[in-house]
């Protein structure tokens, strides 16, 4: 098959994908927005009229130049949060349309719509997480840099190499663990391409150079928390294999990850075949080091939208040995229909998945409606098993009812739902603030705000999550 022909049929594969997804993200926005950290950007974006960058992640600028255009061009909410839920979606799908349209390199196209499908399902649904902003960025760096050598030594070839710095910045100041992909990719081509290594090197050694100084200049306390789990590699030694955690990533595997199996057995066959086996040992080697090495981290097991949002790469890792060192190998008739048929079972699970998150949405739903009907509408709920587990995090409550209130019926409600109701105690004398599970706002800083309608005056009252229905029935 062509290499023009080949380029194409990614190309199409790859559209449909992320039109596929785009899809879904309009039809689940509200999942998706109302759920933890996005409500709470969301906020501080629509309060503060500017960014809500944390820890120096500066690569959420991207995501958040959507939000605060739309407040700046005074859209409605419900138009802002749906460009906010969808601009993960088309960065992601304009980052594969330079990847594979503009820069040529199909193979890396391919390699990002893998990172997208093979373990994405439950993250679909978490987007705000800089890890996953930063890695289709990763991706396109590598492309710049395979492309840079086909121009001619022009002013042209010059400026993709000051695109490719910046860009390397952007990828640096995302994610700490972003690390472990760079290094995987920069390896990758090294054994892949080794006459040509001058052309990753530079891409790589400036990715470390800011990586370098967002570490050492602008470590904050979040991210130092965040690499405490390092300890456990000491903590743990050398029992690693029998951790919670590794039991609890075999189950997922098995409901959720099978695609790693898939992509690992077919890998394995053809490096098998073609007697690549240290190129094999590489690839399955740092897949399950790197799994390990977040399983370690975090022994005792984590939220799987939040733990999985880590795994993500491995989707990269088994990609790029499918793209560059398998696809060729097999026959195109055959080759493109499977992949394709790939993507699409990931899909349907994506979709499949959104129960869990609609309910979730629901019950929030239904406890506005619920304390509407109250004699006091300003509430503190204490949570209850039942509640905690259809809420999953509940730190966040606050913010995605102020969301979906306003939304809904254009005046924001008031409601805080907590593990810890007495911490919020303070709170009962005061009428005239809207509460935070970490602080309070008084109504004067939304004045004029369009996305913040407070007009209750009454005071907050506890309530008893076993009060409250889990449902509207």
């Amino acid at each position: 098959m062509k290499k023009e022909t080949t380029g194409s049929t990614v190309y199409k594969i790859g559209m449909a994908f992320y039109a596929v997804v785009l899809l879904f993200a309009i039809l689940f926005y509200l999942e998706r927005a109302a759920f933890v950290d996005i409500s709470f950007h969301l906020f501080f974006i629509l309060k503060d009229q500017t960014f809500a960058i944390q820890n120096f992640r500066v690569v959420a600028f991207f995501t958040q130049l959507f939000p605060l255009i739309g407040s700046k061009l005074h859209l409605d909410l419900k138009t802002i949060t749906i460009l906010y839920t969808t601009s993960f979606v088309l960065l992601q799908g304009l980052v594969f349309f330079i990847v594979v349209h503009v820069l040529k390199s199909w193979r890396l196209g391919l390699c990002l719509l893998f990172l997208h499908s093979t373990v994405l399902t439950h993250t679909f649904y978490w987007i705000q997480s800089e890890y996953q902003q930063g890695l289709p960025l990763l991706i396109l760096l590598f492309a710049i840099a395979q492309h840079i050598p086909t121009l001619e030594p022009t002013n042209r070839k010059t400026t993709w190499i000051y695109g490719m710095a910046i860009l390397s910045f952007f990828v640096a100041f995302s994610h700490p663990l972003i690390l472990f992909p760079a290094t995987f990719m920069f390896l990758f081509f090294m054994l892949q391409d080794w006459k040509n290594k001058s052309v990753y090197i530079y891409p790589y050694s400036s990715f470390l150079i800011f990586y370098s100084i967002k570490y050492f200049l602008f470590k904050t306390g979040y991210d130092a928390k965040s690499m405490e789990g390092m300890d456990n590699l000491f903590l743990y030694f050398p029992n690693y294999f029998t951790l919670p955690s590794n039991i609890i990533f075999l189950q997922y595997w098995l409901k959720d990850y099978y695609g790693i199996l898939i992509l690992m057995m077919v890998l394995c066959a053809v490096y098998g075949i073609d007697k690549q086996y240290f190129k094999a040992f590489f690839v399955v080697s740092f897949t399950v080091a790197y799994v390990l090495f977040i399983n370690i981290c975090y022994a005792k097991g984590a939220d799987q939208f939040y733990i999985e949002n880590m795994y993500l790469p491995v989707g990269l890792y088994l990609g790029m040995a499918i793209a560059y060192d398998v696809v060729d190998r097999i026959h195109w008739r055959y080759v493109w229909p499977l992949i394709a048929l790939f993507f699409g079972i990931r899909l349907a699970h994506i979709y499949s998945t959104h129960t869990l998150y609609t309910n979730r949405l629901q019950f929030l739903e239904s406890v506005i409606l619920q304390m509407d009907k109250a004699p006091q509408k300003k509430n503190l709920i204490e949570t209850t098993p039942d509640i905690k587990s259809t809420l999953i995090m509940d730190w966040a409550t606050s913010y995605e009812i102020w969301l979906l209130s306003t939304i809904k019926r254009k005046a924001t409600s008031s409601i805080i739902i907590t593990d810890n109701i007495k911490t919020l105690d303070w709170t009962l004398h005061h009428n005239k603030k809207f509460v935070t599970k970490w602080g309070a706002f008084d109504y004067s800083d939304f004045n004029s705000n369009p996305y913040f309608n407070f007009s209750d005056t009454s005071y907050y009252r506890k309530i008893d999550g076993k009060e409250v229905r889990l449902s509207n029935e």
